[in-house]
């Protein structure tokens, strides 16, 4: 299974900024429940970092500057995927980083969706169980009907 089977969900996570954007706005585009993530972009659409609901809590509790922008409080060093990426694969890397969000960018680092662990993780679930019916009904001569 790649990423790109997950296009609905990851698409859906999506939640892009401008470098420039306040902490306000920032806090206010993840204030949804179903935003973990947010990926911070240039004027050319390029992803430059990500910003995390615990990024803006950990600034807020250091209590720096509330007027600071995306930029000065992002994580620069981006940890993504592609679309065409093994689901799996990239399902281990987010494990093994305590990673709950990843971002999904094309050849050009341009966001294209953002990967939450647990979609991987049901997703990973139901292919397993489809695997395992399809080889159980082989084995009982399903297959050979």
């Amino acid at each position: 299974m790649r990423i790109e089977d997950l296009n609905a969900k990851t698409t859906d996570r999506l939640m892009v900024i401008d470098l420039h954007s306040t902490l306000q706005a920032a806090a206010r585009a993840l204030s949804e429940p179903r935003m973990g993530l947010a990926i911070v972009s240039d004027t050319r659409g390029r992803a430059m970092g990500v910003l995390s609901k615990s990024d803006i809590i950990r600034h807020i509790a250091l209590e720096r500057s509330a007027s600071v922008s995306a930029v000065d409080i992002m994580s620069r060093d981006i940890i993504a995927c592609q679309p065409d990426d093994d689901l799996q694969q990239v399902w281990r890397t987010m494990a093994q980083r305590s990673l709950q969000n990843m971002p999904v960018l094309g050849s050009r680092s341009e966001p294209l969706g953002v990967l939450a662990f647990d979609d991987a993780t049901k997703a990973l679930y139901e292919q397993e169980a489809l695997e395992e019916q399809i080889l159980v009904g082989y084995i009982a001569g399903i297959g050979y009907r």
